[in-house]
């Protein structure tokens, strides 16, 4: 289960001294406690903590930055930290959390593939009109849940059924 090697992570980071790791996942596992029954809880609602989780991290990193664009935060982290404003290193810091918890969620579809797989659900979906896009979403759904982000998805799915 995704939840014991969360934990055997952590232990892993506190052994290695790695301290932000250690705290990232303690915090990580503290939102999963908070579940009805952490212990017994399937991958799917672990995966739902870390991708909330996630959206939180970016959230900040936007408050951080004053809406500047994430791409330009990861650009930001490949430079030396003495040429860093406080606020590029505090979201070089988010970023590092934000990498550590993505480890735990399946490798999302890029931009190519979402592409294919909205090909194929409207051609399996039949849709023509706007009014289909909920066969699509069910469609994408099915074959691709967790993969993608839906709002992107659902935006490009808009744009194909409106033109």
């Amino acid at each position: 289960m995704l939840i014991t090697q969360i934990k055997k992570d952590r232990m892993q980071a506190r052994v290695q001294e790695n301290q932000h790791k250690y705290e990232t996942l303690t915090t990580l596992l503290s939102e999963i406690q908070r579940l009805e029954k952490p212990d017994q809880e399937n991958d799917d609602k672990v995966q739902g903590v870390c991708k909330k989780y996630i959206k939180g991290i970016n959230e900040m990193i936007s408050v951080v930055l004053g809406g500047k664009p994430q791409e330009a935060t990861e650009a930001d982290s490949m430079t030396d930290t003495t040429e860093q404003s406080p606020e590029d290193i505090k979201a070089t810091m988010l970023l590092a959390e934000k990498i550590t918890v993505e480890q735990y969620l399946p490798k999302q579809l890029n931009e190519g593939e979402l592409e294919n797989a909205i090909q194929v659900a409207l051609i399996k979906a039949e849709a023509t009109t706007m009014k289909d896009m909920g066969k699509v979403m069910k469609e994408l759904k099915a074959n691709f849940d967790g993969l993608y982000d839906g709002k992107i998805a659902s935006q490009r799915i808009r744009e194909l059924l409106n033109s």
